[in-house]
């Protein structure tokens, strides 16, 4: 605010930065206090609006929720929830112009909810706007402090639906054999409610907390209605068929590596397929309806545009469910592709989202990042090992297995044919090279150009290794990495220092 004093009175210089004093100067105006503009200069404000003055309508109709609305300002003016949102979107404060030195005061918490409604994805129509279903407890909350709701039964059906999912207390199968612990009830709990509502979820919690139990005892809770879907990395995937078979020994479980089949899928089917084979045979999982689907290392579809992710978009299901040990919110360049994969339009458009949410946040905007938070946080569930370290045993421990990829399992048989052959010829007390030849083969595995210096693929462990390091650096792990060979290290180094990952080095060298 600029303003000089003459000795006898101030003077604003300018008057639009001062409504704020000229409302509170109204509220209190008497006999002793005068308002006096220059030059004849008349500025009005009206009432201060509250949410409460608002009636508001919320219509829900297929794929869309529709508001509109009116804010009455006296007996002959009325803004109707349009304008009043396009006249939010050009002020820079609570104060809106309605015309020349004619003033709107709103409060501040009306003026940040119209705002919110603003940055939502959706569409202008009529004297409203339209926006995802999914939108709904943020629209159930603004409704709750309205003055007047007026609504059609699909909208009320959604509330109820919406006030009742508390109720919503689904016991665990008694089929699983496992016993869950009290975070993990939740868990179940949690997904269980959001399968209720028709929406879909993000299991976030932290590596070696569960997601794999979790999710069993949700897909054992519902496989009588459904055939259900798990898509894994392949070294995820076959600990799932592990897991699948220890844990809930009712689901009859199709590994689809060795049938190919999807024909008379029925209630109680479990099918585990990796996202390559997904991909390459996506025309037949699309044609099949799923009661639920699972993507694991849901980080995979990070990227729209890779045929992997359009290949998992085209999956029909009931209930979508992924699962990442990672904080997703903190990716906004991945988060939009997970969330057009389990809830379609929560996000609007790649574009509407980089416009509205992830170009603004990347430039410091907080309103932004609270807003999508709001949005997303219905449908994220993440627990860190510290939030739950009660509940946990001493010690986890998980076990990855690594599959070679179809080029390095056919080095890998010619090598072993290689020392076939010569253990073959060998005499008697010449058992070293059994163990030498083994080792050669232990070494390929770690990395194939451990063996074949002149090979230059880039290695199955190591991608393991890339992928769960970024996953343990995402949730400020600490790690520690073994090897028994020094230059299988030497390879790990490099590539942290490729990606200008921070460590202390330490072997048997003698320097």
């Amino acid at each position: 605010m600029e303003a000089e004093f003459d000795g006898s009175q101030w003077l604003l210089q300018q008057p639009i930065q001062c409504l704020e004093l000229l409302e509170q100067l109204h509220q209190h105006s008497s006999d002793v206090l005068q308002l006096v503009w220059p030059e004849g200069e008349k500025f009005r404000i009206r009432r201060q609006a509250r949410l409460q003055d608002l009636q508001l309508n919320i219509r829900q109709q297929g794929q869309w929720l529709t508001l509109d609305g009116e804010l009455p300002l006296d007996a002959d003016k009325v803004l109707t929830l349009k304008e009043l949102l396009s006249l939010v979107s050009t002020s820079h404060g609570r104060f809106i112009a309605l015309g020349e030195h004619e003033y709107l005061a709103l409060t501040d918490s009306f003026r940040q909810q119209l705002a919110e409604l603003n940055q939502l994805p959706g569409k202008n129509v009529a004297d409203g706007l339209q926006l995802s279903p999914l939108t709904a407890p943020l629209i159930a909350d603004l409704a709750a402090g309205a003055g007047q709701v007026t609504s059609n039964k699909a909208w009320q059906t959604q509330l109820a639906r919406l006030n009742q999912l508390d109720e919503v207390q689904p016991a665990v199968p008694s089929t699983l054999q496992a016993e869950l612990r009290d975070y993990q009830q939740q868990g179940f709990i949690w997904l269980a409610r959001l399968a209720h509502w028709g929406v879909g979820a993000c299991l976030a919690d932290d590596m070696g907390l569960g997601k794999t139990v979790q999710t069993l005892a949700l897909l054992l809770h519902r496989a009588a209605r459904g055939p259900a879907l798990v898509v894994a990395p392949l070294s995820v995937a076959n600990n799932w068929r592990s897991e699948a078979a220890r844990f809930a020994p009712t689901l009859q479980i199709r590994w689809y590596h060795e049938t190919r089949d999807l024909t008379a899928l029925g209630p109680f089917d479990l099918v585990i397929c990796s996202y390559g084979l997904l991909q390459s045979d996506i025309e037949q999982f699309a044609t099949q309806h799923w009661h639920s689907v699972v993507l694991d290392e849901a980080q995979a579809i990070k990227n729209a545009e890779t045929k992997r992710a359009k290949a998992v978009m085209q999956l029909q299901a009931d209930f979508r469910l992924i699962a990442s040990g990672t904080p997703v919110e903190n990716h906004l360049g991945e988060l939009w592709s997970l969330f057009q994969f389990i809830n379609p339009g929560l996000l609007g458009s790649k574009e509407q989202f980089s416009t509205r949410f992830a170009s603004p946040i990347e430039q410091g905007d907080h309103s932004a990042r609270l807003l999508l938070k709001k949005l997303l946080q219905p449908f994220i569930l993440r627990r860190t090992k510290t939030q739950v370290l009660s509940e946990l045993p001493p010690r986890t421990e998980i076990q990855l297995d690594v599959e070679l990829s179809s080029e390095e399992m056919h080095l890998y048989e010619a090598l072993r044919q290689q020392a076939i052959d010569k253990l073959a010829t060998l005499e008697a007390g010449q058992s070293m090279q059994v163990l030498a030849e083994i080792t050669r083969l232990r070494r390929f595995c770690c990395h194939p150009s451990l063996v074949l210096p002149e090979q230059q693929l880039a290695g199955s462990k190591l991608a393991v290794f890339a992928d769960t390091l970024t996953e343990l650096l995402d949730n400020k792990h600490k790690v520690l990495v073994f090897s028994q060979f020094v230059d299988h290290l030497a390879i790990v180094r490099r590539y942290l220092d490729e990606q200008q990952v921070s460590y202390q080095y330490l072997d048997g060298v003698l320097r």
